[in-house]
């Protein structure tokens, strides 16, 4: 059994909340996306947690949401022992990270991070991604095409539990593509991950967060958390 917690933490704008929430729980895993790199060591220390990180997007230019700390991208906290730990650009390559550019969501890379890792004699991994930024949450052509390289690698990689920042609301074209294969395990009576305080453009009725696994593990005691970013936080156990 493993208790873990997702969420996409908006760079560096609500680390003292989420600190303070994460150091009241017992969490085994820990997912972020939007994460600094600079922030790591600090995480790393209040959590007694090691840290596994996939860069994504460079932010060294004046813009008026995020601040100019430089890398960003996924990070994985764990405490327990890695067996292995790889990732996988389904937009760019690790080599070549592209500076963020306000007038283009989609100008950093995408790409999804796993960890692989045994607890009482159970195999774990746990994957976690930002997706493709779209319009209104509309699936486009490139949501389309990125999400078909995406599930490629997914199928390369199962049995996992798969967490995120999908920016594709359920219901809609492109969250039913990992529904077809995966479980879904926000609860139906979940409307929205959009935190309707935190979020620059108030609440929002997207369920855009997820936590999708495949048949091999049960979600148990999951709770959708507000008050933490401008996204909600998903913690769960899973066995």
């Amino acid at each position: 059994m493993i208790k873990l917690f997702n969420l996409n933490i908006e760079g560096d704008k609500h680390i003292d909340r989420i600190i303070s929430f994460l150091q009241k729980e017992k969490l085994d895993i820990v997912c972020f996306q939007e994460v600094f790199q600079v922030d790591l060591p600090h995480f790393e220390a209040v959590l007694g947690m090691q840290s596994c990180f996939t860069p994504t997007m460079d932010i060294q230019d004046e813009n008026p949401f995020l601040a100019r700390k430089g890398i960003w991208g996924l990070a994985i906290f764990i405490k327990q022992k890695i067996t292995s730990f790889d990732s996988y650009y389904y937009v760019g390559e690790r080599s070549k990270i592209p500076r963020f550019n306000k007038e283009n969501p989609n100008s950093g890379n995408r790409a999804i991070s796993w960890i692989t890792f045994e607890i009482q004699g159970k195999m774990y991994t746990v994957a976690t991604t930002h997706f493709t930024w779209s319009p209104d949450g509309e699936a486009t052509d490139r949501q389309k095409s990125d999400m078909e390289k995406l599930l490629i690698r997914l199928k390369q990689i199962e049995p996992f539990i798969l967490c995120g920042d999908f920016n594709a609301p359920r219901g809609k074209a492109i969250f039913q593509k990992l529904v077809k294969t995966y479980t879904d395990n926000i609860p139906k009576k979940i409307s929205s991950t959009i935190d309707p305080v935190l979020h620059r453009e108030g609440n929002l009725d997207f369920v855009v967060d997820g936590l999708f696994t495949t048949s091999h593990f049960h979600v148990k005691n999951i709770r959708i958390i507000e008050g933490l970013s401008d996204h909600k936080g998903i913690y769960a156990t899973i066995v």
